[in-house]
């Protein structure tokens, strides 16, 4: 968990929790508002702004989202670092997070790290709590750590996140009603960072 994030209510950690005993999940992440109220993290979408995105960054905490995907607890591809609960054993076994990578990356490297041994990311919108997003995050990194992390994930991303409807957009945050020819956005913003 970060230094900058405050817990609003007291049972959040056991809903993360309760997901850790099913042994087919290795990561939960947890739902986080900015101080407004207004969502921050609802989980993440592979491919929006390039790597991934938090879904419906900015939307009213009231937000349902498509499917309920704001306010039920899901599988998804990735989930934020600022709060989430793993097993020891899930972390030993995928080396934890890797240090190599800008701290915007190594949660998401994580989780993929994980599916890839066939553990699930859940997000848990029942663990509700304000990340206030400081300055003591650390730094986003730059052109050189996205093109190492798209060496590594470029075709798990490309193929478009397993877990978004693919007639839902990663164009931006809010998971809405792609529009026609939109999975060709991607590549064309992967030539452009590739030729940087």
């Amino acid at each position: 968990m970060n230094d900058d994030v405050e817990v609003m209510n007291g049972d959040w950690l056991d809903e993360m929790v309760a997901f850790l005993l099913q042994p087919e999940v290795g990561i939960v992440g947890a739902k986080l508002y900015f101080g407004d109220r207004r969502i921050q993290h609802a989980g993440l979408v592979l491919g929006v702004g390039g790597i991934a995105a938090h879904s419906f960054r900015f939307f009213d905490h009231l937000y349902f989202g498509h499917f309920g995907h704001a306010i039920l607890p899901r599988t998804c591809s990735a989930v934020t670092a600022a709060c989430l609960v793993t097993r020891r054993q899930v972390w030993e076994e995928i080396g934890g997070f890797d240090e190599e990578l800008a701290v915007s990356f190594n949660d998401v490297d994580y989780c993929l790290r994980a599916a890839a041994i066939g553990l699930r990311t859940v997000y848990e919108p029942a663990a509700e709590l304000i990340h206030h997003e400081s300055p003591s995050r650390g730094t986003a990194g730059g052109v050189g750590d996205i093109v190492e992390f798209l060496d590594r994930w470029k075709e798990y991303i490309s193929e478009g996140d397993r877990y978004l409807n693919p007639h839902l957009t990663r164009a931006d945050p809010s998971c809405g009603l792609a529009r026609p020819g939109e999975e060709d956005d991607w590549n064309r913003w992967y030539a452009t960072v590739t030729t940087q």
